[in-house]
C-alpha cells in the first residue's frame, strides 16, 4: 500500500511531539492475526522562524513512534532507519519499521510536530507492506 501527500506549510506545535492533525499520508489495511506490517516513509522538513527543531512519527492505531528529527533551517529529506528516532538522509541506509498486527482494521499514518514554532513539511510518502506468515 502506498500513500502521498505534498507540500504541508505551518504543520507542528506541540512542543516537539508529533500531532495527531493534521495527519497523513495515510493508509488503511485490513488483516488476519498473526500478521506483521512491514513501514517505510520519508519526509522533508524544514523548520521555520523561532522554530528549533521537527519531528516526523509513524501512527499506528495512535500510536506514534518518530523517525525523523531535524534541526535544519534548509529542507533535509529523512527516511526510517528502525534502530533510531532521527532517522537517516541517505536513502541507502533506510531500513523499515516492522511490528506484528492483532486481527482487524488498522490506520497506519504520518503525524508532526515542531518545537518553538512551525515546520515545513513536503514530499511526505508512506509505504506498508503487509505480510502474514504461512506454516
Amino acid at each position: 500500500f502506498f500513500d502521498s501527500a505534498g507540500f504541508g506549510a505551518n504543520f507542528g506545535g506541540g512542543g516537539g511531539v508529533c500531532e495527531a492533525v493534521p495527519a497523513g499520508p495515510s493508509v488503511t489495511v485490513t488483516v488476519p492475526s498473526g500478521s506483521y506490517a512491514q513501514v517505510m516513509a520519508s519526509v522533508t522538513a524544514q523548520r521555520v522562524g523561532s522554530a528549533t527543531s521537527n519531528v516526523a512519527c509513524v501512527r499506528v492505531d495512535g500510536t506514534d513512534v518518530q523517525f525523523t528529527a531535524s534541526n535544519t533551517l534548509f529542507a533535509e529529506t529523512r527516511y526510517v532507519q528502525q534502530g533510531t528516532a532521527a532517522g537517516t538522509t541517505n536513502p541507502l541506509a533506510a531500513r523499515p519499521l516492522t511490528f506484528p498486527l492483532s486481527a482487524g482494521s488498522h490506520t497506519i499514518s504520518l503525524t508532526y510536530g515542531s518545537a518553538g514554532g512551525t515546520s515545513n513539511f513536503s514530499n511526505r510518502n508512506l509505504y506498508v507492506t503487509v505480510f502474514h506468515p504461512t506454516e
